[in-house]
């Protein structure tokens, strides 16, 4: 490790820890070569002081997953594998901090195709007749 390196952890496994440390040692940056990454990289200031990467499809697949698995609301919605992350890097400008972020258009696209079919799928009516979503003129809470 090098005094430019941290490491913030919790609930990690001992092992999954030391691996990450070992990665941190050997300048092994499995992350930064994904396509993906690299092209949102790209788009963002490379002189920073930190960089985040936000798999917002993961969130949503796993999100469509819980649904269908605890609230038995299988939508059949699928969001493509392998879309670029949200990016966001700190800098210093002059005196200032200065945040950029990038939203790659692949990853909005899709979403909002998502998003637009959990809305049709919400709104398709049940064996009772009411939506999905419970709403509407006299369907209350």
């Amino acid at each position: 490790m090098t005094d430019q390196s941290l490491l913030s952890y919790s609930g990690l496994s001992d092992p999954t820890v030391t691996s990450i440390i070992e990665a941190i040692k050997s300048n092994d940056d499995t992350l930064a070569g994904t396509a993906g990454v690299k092209s949102v990289a790209a788009q963002l200031p490379t002189e920073r002081l930190a960089a985040f990467y936000i798999p917002l499809d993961q969130w949503a697949t796993s999100g469509l997953n819980y649904a269908k698995q605890f609230a038995s609301m299988d939508m059949g919605v699928k969001i493509p594998e392998d879309l670029p992350p949200v990016g966001v890097t700190l800098s210093a400008d002059g005196s200032a901090l200065r945040m950029d972020a990038y939203v790659p258009a692949q990853l909005l696209d899709a979403l909002t195709q998502a998003g637009i079919q959990v809305f049709a799928a919400m709104a398709q009516p049940h064996p009772g007749g009411a939506p999905q979503g419970g709403g509407g003129p006299g369907g209350g809470l």
